[in-house]
């Protein structure tokens, strides 16, 4: 069956990247033909940019602090930074390139798409896309003989957003789909609630494959190198900073971070070397040799499972809390998380974690996922 992937729009999130990766090797595995839609990302409207642009003129020459006047990179230096990120999308995902939502219809039908697959990451959470309705395939409306599903689809919060107005609108969409499951158990409470829609709670792509399964698509073999501190933050602060430093003391390792070392929002186009991302398959190979990680990444943490590391994981409420607290419930790791320098505990922090249990707990959801996704498509051939 050709089967279509849309989801957030790929840019240089090795999250958002592996767990589209994911979800299609899975369905390549089932025996379809996959495709991914990826739309562009979100233009700043030019409000915005003149709004930012007034901020940053008063701080440059009125508080004389140093910051580059404009906030976005060009389309050129946007490529720039993602220079050894577009291989790995290039060669490992089936990518077919849409300008903008109102091409989605034309494209699915040109493909001859026979169902399409919603998810995972925070599709479903305003702001994140420039039309959340897009991924409630409000294109889809009349095209009955196109199968919806959701995989995993997150809606980022856990406490209702919309609007009555929006609540109505996606409502009739979300009924019209065929299969619908979310990646936290907020959301299915959420969408029983205020949709009547009874959605499976299921694993976020990346959980479905094994970690050999990367370290194969990375061309990484274990090679025995000195263990360090994996550190993915996505918003450091003092803080983490603190974290970190007591991890890394209590447990003798080197700090090890596999990540842009600034972002051009500070720096601009004449720091923008420090703006280019690392390959994928240094960060895959970050977890595979980390004696310890330390994250407030969704997907940060979810690697640290796949590869079996003991972590801790910091809370990351502007990015949305409900994604960590789901997993570590679902698999029984609440101690991993913590909010503060605070809550750091030494004896968490030296004991392993028995990933024999975590294992059978996450084999049993897989399980489960695999069963929602062929029991969906099953209804369809």
């Amino acid at each position: 069956m050709k089967i279509a992937i849309l989801t957030l729009p790929l840019h240089t999130n090795y999250g958002g990247i592996l767990q589209a990766y994911a979800l299609q090797e899975v369905m390549t595995r089932m025996g379809h033909e996959v495709i991914l839609i990826n739309l562009p990302v979100a233009k700043v409207s030019k409000v915005e940019k003149v709004k930012e642009f007034a901020k940053r003129l008063v701080k440059r020459f009125l508080l004389f602090k140093s910051v580059p006047l404009r906030a976005w990179p060009t389309d050129r230096e946007r490529k720039n930074i993602a220079q050894h990120i577009a291989p790995f999308i290039h060669k490992y995902l089936q990518v077919v390139e849409c300008t903008c939502e109102k091409q989605l219809l034309n494209l699915v039908k040109k493909e001859k798409v026979k169902a399409l697959i919603v998810g995972s990451d925070q599709v479903w959470r305003p702001g994140y896309s420039t039309s959340v309705s897009t991924y409630f395939l409000d294109f889809l409306k009349r095209e009955e003989d196109i199968k919806k599903i959701s995989y995993a689809a997150s809606l980022g919060r856990d406490y209702w957003v919309f609007t009555k107005k929006q609540t109505q609108a996606l409502g009739e969409l979300i009924r019209k789909f065929d299969a619908v499951s979310v990646r936290e158990d907020s959301a299915v409470t959420l969408c029983r609630t205020y949709w009547g829609i009874n959605a499976s709670w299921l694993l976020d792509p990346t959980l479905l494959l094994d970690k050999t399964d990367y370290m194969k698509v990375c061309d990484l073999i274990p090679a025995g190198k000195e263990k360090h501190l994996m550190v993915y933050i996505l918003d450091s602060n003092i803080n983490k900073d603190r974290i970190i430093q007591e991890i890394s003391e209590l447990k003798n390792l080197p700090v090890h971070k596999v990540m842009a070392k600034n972002k051009y929002w500070n720096v601009g186009s004449s720091g923008i070397k420090d703006c280019i991302v690392p390959p994928i398959s240094e960060w895959i190979e970050g977890f595979m040799n980390a004696g310890f990680v330390v994250t407030d990444s969704f997907h940060g943490m979810a690697f640290s499972i796949v590869f079996e590391k003991p972590f801790i994981c910091i809370g990351n409420k502007t990015r949305g809390m409900a994604r960590f607290t789901s997993l570590l419930k679902l698999l029984e790791l609440e101690d991993r998380l913590i909010h503060s320098v605070d809550d750091l505990k030494p004896d968490v922090v030296n004991c392993d974690i028995d990933y024999s249990r975590v294992n059978a707990l996450r084999e049993k959801e897989i399980n489960k996922s695999i069963q929602f996704l062929q029991g969906a498509l099953c209804k369809m051939e």
